[in-house]
């Protein structure tokens, strides 16, 4: 534990030039000796991380940053601007390191961890861009075989079947000498770890391929520092130079999953047990289950695992997939013996036995052969059941505390609105612009706030609010609509309000883009008829933007949701679903949009079939309005 003694000798000693002028912010959450601080230092008030702590990671950090420099990653992992070290009381040192971070909103500046946490609006912008970073900042990626144990000592080192993790398998009172597992109330075998691990013979000789590179090796929510721009990566003291490269991206999966979910009751259980089969059943595509919980992790879950594709293509994917599970069944270990939490130590260990089945019923590998004589179980779900056990009453409180918060939003006005531009595929120009509206602080996602605010009766404050402040921007905008400008409405906006944007709105080629909360698709075109304004639905495909909805709504554009058009190069019923819907579109005079195009492949497949206009992070993610890359737009992609 940090004292305030400490703390102030370790400020009082950074260079005159260097010196922390204030703490703004606390980063960390106790889990651990370190204690890190967003600050303001030198005469300029940079921007900047504190770290103090008992080690000197500083030499591994810059071997890390050095390596994502060598592979043009820029910003992810902070530079080192200044290190100190202090003597302290009964020998002990202090070592405190100053990192810079780019230019940003000190105030906007929390962990990965805290977000999740929190339901912060910036989690699934920041996943996509550390599935990213993941992949990219430590090539070259070296393909290797070893044997399975071979494999897992290099992703967990020293702390492989060490005294630390033996314990935490006696503590839970898994048997070593038990080949198989068997969850109460779960009806399928399950490998023992402790077993597998511990025996080579299990293993009869198999042989896995996985690529080695270095890792940063202890991977979560709270070494990642969430900002507007991008995230920034510390604490690289478990830093690895060989290692499975699919590690980090469990361990921060099953991390923030355990920073986030609640074993309170048995409902929250059978949902720990349902995800973890969904999250072992295909590398890259996950189907969250309904549960308390599930519509953020349907935010992050996807985002991480579809990293992938910056590393592999399709054709490598079968000789790999063994070693991320594998990679899957490290991180349950590592979270096992770290704990303290006895529920969590379990639920680790769960995702553990998941993944390591998933290893062994592979097809490359072929393993999987339960044997009731070799079995025991284990329990998970507790032995009474009441009504008690459904009631979710913290869920209910956020609820109502977070809608608390709008009227004070609306009082101070602490919104900002995003634009991300739409583009001619062809052409590459840019030719709409769809506006998003956030709160300042980034205490909701942009469609909660608005949820919030229909609870509360502030729907059409809230909705006003962001329509006076888009019209301070019109002649900025106005070179990028020539189709449009899209700004989103709740489908269940009462027509006065509809009426008091457009009056506000009026002169720009406005398109009022609807989120089918409500259906309410022939009330919309009927309106859109009597006061002659563009109409686009929203995410079609998903929820009651549906082809029913579509026939009686008749947009003038229809927004294919980013599901559908993911991977459309590779997915045939995809591509065979938009090539009819822009059959469609070409006989009824309507025109499409395709959201969330992240690849050259999609966007060329896209063309091919049809599709005129197309937005999405492979030309530009969502800016801030009055920092957006409007240069870059006017030169097209």
């Amino acid at each position: 534990m940090l004292s305030q003694q400490e703390k102030t000798m370790v400020l009082e000693n950074f260079a005159k030039e260097n010196q922390p002028i204030e703490i703004i912010n606390e980063l960390n959450d106790g889990e651990s000796g370190a204690a890190v601080y967003t600050v303001e230092f030198g005469e300029s008030r940079k921007l900047g991380v504190l770290k103090i702590q008992e080690i000197n990671e500083s030499g591994l950090h810059n071997k890390a940053f050095l390596q994502s420099r060598e592979n043009s990653i820029e910003g992810y992992i902070p530079s080192i601007i200044d290190e100190v070290e202090i003597q302290c009381e009964n020998n002990l040192k202090r070592f405190g390191v100053l990192y810079e971070l780019g230019g940003d909103n000190v105030m906007g500046i929390k962990t990965l961890k805290y977000s999740l946490e929190n339901e912060l609006a910036l989690v699934k912008q920041t996943c996509e861009q550390v599935a990213k970073f993941l992949y990219t900042w430590n090539k070259p990626h070296t393909s290797k075989i070893k044997s399975p144990i071979d494999i897992m000592k290099s992703s967990l080192g020293y702390r492989f079947m060490d005294e630390k993790l033996i314990k935490a398998f006696e503590n839970l009172t898994i048997d070593e000498d038990k080949k198989w597992l068997v969850i109460d109330g779960v009806d399928k075998f399950f490998p023992n770890p402790y077993k597998f691990f511990t025996d080579e013979e299990v293993w009869n000789g198999t042989q896995i391929k996985y690529l080695d590179s270095c890792i940063h090796g202890d991977f979560h929510g709270g070494n990642i520092i969430v900002s507007v721009k991008k995230p920034s990566v510390i604490d690289f003291g478990s830093y690895q130079v060989h290692s499975n490269i699919f590690y980090d991206t469990r361990y921060l999966e099953l991390h923030s999953l355990m920073d986030y979910l609640k074993f309170d009751n048995n409902k929250q259980r059978k949902f720990w047990v349902s995800l973890c089969d969904e999250l072992t059943k295909n590398v890259k595509y996950v189907d969250i289950p309904d549960g308390d919980g599930a519509s953020i992790l349907r935010d992050i879950i996807p985002e991480l695992r579809h990293g992938i594709d910056f590393l592999l293509s399709d054709s490598r994917n079968k000789l790999y997939e063994p070693s991320f599970y594998l990679a899957g069944v490290s991180a349950g270990l590592n979270f096992i013996r770290k704990t303290k939490d006895e529920i969590k130590r379990m639920a680790a260990m769960i995702y553990a036995m998941y993944n390591l089945r998933a290893v062994l019923k592979h097809e490359l590998i072929g393993l999987y052969n339960p044997s009731l004589s070799s079995s025991t179980s284990v329990k998970w779900f507790l032995d009474e059941t009441c009504a008690g056990d459904y009631l979710d009453n913290d869920s209910t409180y956020k609820i109502d505390e977070k809608a608390y918060h709008i009227s004070g939003i609306i009082k101070n006005k602490s919104i900002e609105l995003t634009v991300e531009p739409i583009v001619n595929l062809n052409s590459g120009m840019v030719k709409s612009l769809e506006i998003l509206v956030r709160d300042s602080r980034l205490e909701f996602f942009p469609y909660e706030m608005f949820e919030k605010a229909r609870l509360t009766g502030d729907l059409e404050n809230l909705t006003m609010l962001a329509c006076d402040k888009l019209s301070n921007y019109l002649n900025k905008l106005t070179p990028f609509i020539e189709e449009g400008l899209f700004f989103k409405l709740q489908s269940d906006t009462t027509r006065h309000t509809i009426k008091k944007v457009i009056k506000k709105l009026q002169g720009t080629n406005l398109v009022l883009e609807i989120t089918q909360r409500i259906p309410r698709s022939a009330f919309w075109r009927n309106f859109a008829n009597e006061l002659k304004f563009k109409l686009a639905m929203d995410n079609f495909g998903e929820g009651n933007s549906n082809m029913v909805e579509l026939i009686k709504m008749k947009p003038h554009y229809i927004k294919i949701s980013q599901e559908i058009v993911r991977d459309v190069d590779k997915d045939e019923i995809k591509a065979l679903m938009i090539e009819n819907m822009v059959n469609m579109a070409i006989k009824t005079g309507m025109k499409i949009v395709a959201e969330g195009i992240r690849t050259v492949r999609e966007k060329e497949k896209l063309i091919e079939l049809g599709i005129e206009y197309g937005q999405g992070a492979h030309f530009s993610s969502a800016m801030l309005i009055d920092y957006a890359d409007y240069e870059i737009w006017k030169r097209g992609f």
